[in-house]
């Protein structure tokens, strides 16, 4: 029997767009599940017109029929699933308060998500669910499976080791490991984006019941003659042809580190060097604009959002070289990263998280101490100082290196594997 595959949990808040890591990698998988045979069902948040797919050709389920939900629409979809099943919302509720103690508002509306969660179940009938991310979405969701007898595989980050996330940054060390140990052993396996994201799970569980799967990328896409090269690539985006010009990809909030750069651009451009940066993603820009102005660069800061697939890889063939400057331990690998260093893009980056584990110092890119901005603009120097041969070289080898790491098809096929051996060995047991 061919797999159904239902993934849901912290899976983004739309279909795309805006092109966020976890929704796109989701949708991308999708697509090559199905053309295997499987059948795939996601669950997002809000439901938007226009949106894109991917060719991802899924089952879908929104909690809730439009864009934006406001409180009012938050308190009614708390109702309407209480109502659909008060008693399964009240075990939610309790199996939750099990494992923390502390009572919030989210709980009161997750469990209700849980209900919705069990709606979608009956409704598809997946052999397996995948849960992104071990938040409260993921809890609730993993419950249901238990409860309907339907393995969970949790696709973990950050949120278990950084103590600033989730019930990490109230939660003493003691009560951390009973909630861990009682989450994630409920789990039939943990799936992790990188050795450093699976050093969380591994804390508190058996290391053949934690998995590291590298997030895939679409080498087909990197290889389309319809991005162009660079000078058609600047022309379609309206930058200048001279500059060095650097890009980062990644969300319009602090951790992602775009602050840093742009304080590392302009310190290079007032020691004289022609320094220039692109910035894409989704959320608020004008706190960083303000930045840059303040900074004095704002002609040389170039700010972007909602660019396609393929826009997004013409911008990377329109710049030198990819920064990511993620600041916290949040960093589990960069998806944008290993799409730049695929693009044939050098990489700085802060030695931080999981980042190490796909640049490699001296060789395609450089690692530079995290939070020093000076050390990153002095790096960013350094590679546009590198004659363009040296360069490109560096951009060489980063690709050959994302070839064998980050294949899309493979990790789809890795991962659709692992979920069909899960789901036969549940089944298995179940039947002993």
């Amino acid at each position: 029997m061919s797999e159904r595959i239902l993934v849901v949990g912290t899976v983004g808040v739309s279909l795309p767009p805006p092109y966020a890591g976890i929704p796109k990698l989701t949708l991308l998988v999708a697509r090559l599940w199905r053309e295997k045979g499987a059948a795939v069902a996601v669950s997002f948040v809000e439901k938007r017109t226009p949106a894109d797919d991917l060719g991802a050709g899924a089952e879908y389920f929104f909690e809730f029929s439009s864009e934006n939900p406001t409180k009012f629409d938050k308190l009614v979809f708390l109702f309407k699933y209480f109502f659909c099943n008060p008693i399964l919302y009240f075990k939610l509720f309790f199996l939750y308060h099990h494992a923390d103690p502390v009572i919030t508002r989210e709980v009161f509306l997750y469990s209700a998500y849980g209900v919705f969660v069990d709606q979608i179940v009956q409704n598809f009938k997946p052999t397996v669910i995948v849960c992104e991310a071990a938040l409260i979405k993921g809890f609730m969701a993993m419950q249901v499976g238990n409860l309907r007898g339907t393995p969970v595989v949790i696709d973990t980050y950050a949120e278990v080791h950084d103590d600033s996330m989730w019930v990490n940054k109230r939660m003493s060390e003691s009560e951390r490991e009973i909630f861990w140990k009682y989450f994630l052993n409920r789990a039939a396996l943990i799936i992790a984006p990188s050795y450093y994201c699976a050093k969380g799970p591994l804390k508190y569980l058996a290391k053949e019941n934690v998995k590291v799967v590298y997030p895939g990328i679409d080498i087909a896409l990197s290889n389309s003659q319809e991005i162009g090269a660079q000078k058609s690539a600047r022309e379609y985006f309206k930058l200048p042809q001279e500059p060095f010009f650097v890009t980062a990809v990644g969300a319009f909030s602090l951790r992602k580190g775009h602050d840093h750069l742009i304080r590392a651009v302009a310190e290079a451009r007032r020691a004289g060097h022609a320094i220039s940066l692109t910035l894409c993603g989704p959320g608020p820009q004008e706190q960083w604009r303000e930045l840059a102005r303040t900074e004095n660069i704002s002609e040389h800061v170039y700010f972007f959002t909602a660019l396609s697939e393929l826009e997004l890889y013409r911008l990377y063939r329109a710049c030198d070289i990819y920064c990511d400057a993620s600041n916290t331990p949040r960093a589990c690998l960069g998806m944008s990263l290993t799409e730049a260093a695929l693009m044939e893009l050098p990489v700085v980056a802060y030695d931080a998280g999981g980042l190490p584990e796909v640049v490699r110092e001296g060789e395609t890119g450089f690692l530079v101490p995290l939070n020093d901005v000076s050390a990153l603009s002095r790096a960013l120097i350094r590679a546009s100082e590198m004659p363009r041969e040296d360069l490109h070289q560096f951009g060489v080898r980063g690709r050959e290196w994302m070839l064998g790491l980050v294949d899309i098809e493979l990790m789809a096929i890795n991962k659709l594997s692992i979920l069909t051996e899960v789901s036969k060995s549940f089944v298995k047991t179940s039947e002993k």
